[in-house]
């Protein structure tokens, strides 16, 4: 599990500064990379939400770790992001598709954020109006179940996945 957690927690670093370098992309560049994503940008977008959609189910079904309550509002979010952007592939529509790709990655975004800060922020969960605790027998929100490298959990890689998805078709629909 821990290798698999690390080379997780690699990779979402990795998209998060991606997401950084993606996002702060002047409009009036054009370069290599510029011209990759502009033509393979929505295939990049499915196969990182998608290979999101398989780690979750990876730490839930192999490794047997029950998601919370915020982990499930974010694998809603997740989970209908690369369906989405497979039908329109396929239908040859990506680029409709991409003003709902940044909504729902915006909303997975934040809702990973405040995942992330209460479990970083013990303050946060006590006050929060909502319940971060699923009940005697539910995990809670608060709890890390990974950390790897001192700081890097769960939602901390769910914040970089939906980040970077959010960037990406920013930039694309940009692009139009």
């Amino acid at each position: 599990m821990e290798s698999f957690s690390e080379i997780m927690a690699i990779g979402s670093l990795v998209l998060g500064a991606l997401g950084l370098i993606i996002f702060f992309i002047p409009k009036t560049i054009e370069n290599s990379l510029v011209a990759f994503l502009r033509k393979d940008g929505t295939t990049v977008l499915f196969m990182v939400s998608f290979l999101a959609v398989v780690a979750s189910l990876f730490y839930s079904d192999v490794l047997k770790l029950e998601p919370c309550k915020l982990c499930w509002y974010q694998r809603i979010v997740m989970y209908s992001t690369p369906l989405l952007l497979g039908v329109a592939m396929i239908r040859k529509e990506a680029k409709q598709m991409l003003p709902y790709v940044k909504v729902l990655s915006g909303v997975g975004l934040a809702i990973a954020l405040f995942h992330y800060a209460s479990q970083k922020i013990p303050s946060l969960s006590h006050s929060s109006a909502i319940p971060l605790n699923c009940g005697v027998s539910g995990p809670s929100c608060t709890e890390a179940y990974i950390e790897v490298f001192g700081f890097v959990t769960i939602p901390l890689m769910a914040v970089f996945s939906f980040f970077f998805v959010f960037a990406l078709a920013r930039f694309l629909a940009r692009r139009q």
